[in-house]
């Protein structure tokens, strides 16, 4: 292979290598092949960007010391009733009720009247919405409280919760219900009917679902009171999906036992001008959620995680993932930059430069996190980049080789028509003659043992006595081309 030949060996290989990593990145991008570690950077991050305990949100816990005190669950609605007024009387903000009344109390068929009575004096009450089957494999419902007690609600909002793979929760949809999405998340429910300022545009990944609003009226007709025939049996869609940055590990929020509020143990300054969420805490009663920042070993509560999601709406602090194809494209040109700059640079640059893409899409990805709220998903990127050095420097080295192999060969060739010479010179003869020439207009090559090793930049006296060593297969190129 001559020299000209190499030059037009390396674009083909460059092309090659660059049509490879395309299709990897395409293929890990759009397969989520790199999901696990995509997750494990995103972990990681969260937690340093764990907050202080929140002032605004107050948890009233359905705790173990709440049951030892008013005994076995279910209670009776008139203490949810006596509960709720209390927490208006003390000027709370909103009150998030995450606990589902469905079925009439059968020994107090007042209760509910009660209850109901006391949600429409607060007129901020949120209660949860859940879809939940009619029997086993029957079709979907939504699940409301019961009519009476739904026509005094302020608002509903859904409870549904997003387990990733691994069983780990990190993500939610603001927005979902049966047919259409047009429940709004109980906590997004809870913020737009105090602050509806701090909710405006819907973040979150759309999937070209209906068109829906954040105050929860159903497009598809379902009212307070029940459900309309147009959800019954449908599908529950799910849409405006974010991650949730979650304030720290379970226990974070600010939590008192309901009965302590119940019999005025808790001062009412407590809950003056701030969102409160009344749900279970107690060990074996509460819908327990393993999230990303607390592990399957110490699982949050769901009215926590609701509390979560209520802090970040108010904060504007909800991640929204990269849409896919930006995304994919944004990796493809992460991809491509280095590998335009390898058969410009040395290998050592070169390697300084894969450092500095690795080292800039890490810093891109958490500048996009931190100041824009945005989630780019960099493994592949980080992959393909730290995967295609290697093979480039593969490919490159092994073009060089052939050319040294087609080099040697027409040394070899050119050796057979140099009549041998009876006497060699000594060593030390060969180092003055180098010394003489002081520069040389010649590349002196040596093979031993199959290895090629030039000559050109060892002293006279090294030059010599590697010369004389292998005399029989040194070969003088004029010109110094080698």
């Amino acid at each position: 292979m001559s020299l000209s030949a190499l030059r037009a060996w390396l674009p083909s290989e460059f092309l090659a290598l660059l049509l490879m990593a395309l299709l990897a990145s395409t293929a890990l991008e759009l397969s989520a092949g790199l999901w696990r570690l995509n997750v494990l950077l995103l972990d990681a991050q969260l937690r340093l960007w764990t907050h202080e305990q929140p002032e605004d949100v107050v948890i009233v816990g359905i705790d173990e010391n709440s049951l030892r005190q008013l005994g076995r669950w279910p209670w009776s609605r008139r203490m949810h009733a006596d509960l709720l007024d209390r927490l208006s009387a003390a000027g709370a903000r909103v009150i998030g009720f995450d606990v589902l009344f469905v079925e009439p109390q059968q020994d107090d068929m007042a209760a509910d009247r009660a209850l109901a009575d006391a949600v429409a004096r607060s007129g901020r009450v949120v209660f949860p919405v859940v879809p939940e089957q009619t029997r086993l494999g029957g079709m979907l419902v939504e699940q409301l409280p019961l009519p009476e007690i739904a026509a005094e609600a302020a608002a509903f909002g859904h409870v549904d919760v997003e387990l990733d793979r691994d069983g780990l929760s990190r993500q939610v949809y603001l927005m979902a219900g049966l047919g259409n999405p047009h429940w709004p998340a109980l906590a997004l429910a809870m913020v737009n009917l105090v602050e509806p300022e701090r909710v405006g545009r819907l973040p979150g990944q759309q999937r070209g679902a209906d068109r829906v609003s954040a105050t929860g009226n159903a497009l598809g007709g379902t009212s307070a009171g029940g459900l309309s025939n147009d959800v019954i049996g449908r599908r529950w869609v799910r849409d405006y999906r974010v991650i949730v940055p979650y304030v720290g590990p379970s226990g974070h929020f600010k939590r008192v036992s309901y009965a302590d509020v119940l019999d005025g143990r808790v001062p009412e300054d407590v809950f003056l001008n701030r969102y409160v969420l009344i749900g279970m805490t107690a060990s074996g009663l509460a819908d327990i959620i393993p999230t990303s920042i607390s592990g399957h070993a110490s699982p949050m509560p769901g009215v926590e995680f609701n509390a979560n999601l209520v802090e970040a709406i108010r904060d504007g602090r909800l991640i929204e993932p990269m849409p896919k194809t930006l995304a994919l494209l944004l990796t493809l040109l992460l991809t491509i930059v280095p590998l335009l700059v390898y058969p410009r640079l040395s290998p050592r640059v070169n390697l300084l430069v894969v450092l500095a893409v690795l080292a800039g899409i890490v810093v891109l990805e958490a500048g996009l996190l931190v100041i824009l709220n945005i989630w780019f998903a960099p493994a592949t990127a980080l992959v393909c980049v730290l995967v295609s050095y290697p093979i480039w420097a593969w490919r490159r080295l092994e073009g060089a080789l052939r050319y040294l192999d087609a080099e040697l060969a027409d040394l070899r060739r050119l050796r057979t028509r140099v009549p041998a010479q009876r006497e060699l010179p000594t060593a030390e003869a060969v180092a003055v003659t180098c010394q003489l020439l002081g520069t040389e207009p010649w590349t002196l090559f040596s093979v031993r043992r199959g290895r090629v090793r030039g000559l050109l930049r060892r002293g006279p006296r090294a030059r010599a006595e590697s010369l004389v060593s292998v005399a029989e297969a040194v070969s003088f190129a004029p010109g110094g081309a080698g």
